[in-house]
């Protein structure tokens, strides 16, 4: 039965449709160029919540992967957002 409450999906498209329009707004960026800097940067926060699992359940090997993973996405956020200055 639906409660009428959204769905953290729901949440989540919302948020990203609003980091959409502030980047398009803030940067200059076209729609497409917005999408894919907030892409980047919700893959980024994915990649640091999976980091820091591993971390806390004491698999350093894994987690570092995850950094580096979360890393990548910040520098390829960043640099789209730099091409734009």
């Amino acid at each position: 039965m639906d409660s009428g409450k959204p769905t953290t999906e729901n949440k989540k498209r919302k948020q990203s449709d609003v980091w959409q329009e502030e980047y398009a707004l803030q940067f200059g960026l076209d729609a497409k160029a917005a999408k894919s800097a907030v892409l980047f940067r919700v893959r980024a926060a994915e990649w640091h919540d999976k980091a820091e699992k591993y971390e806390d359940g004491g698999n350093k090997e894994q987690a570092d992967i995850f950094w580096n993973k979360a890393e990548e996405c910040l520098r390829k956020h960043f640099e789209l957002l730099e091409k734009f200055k």
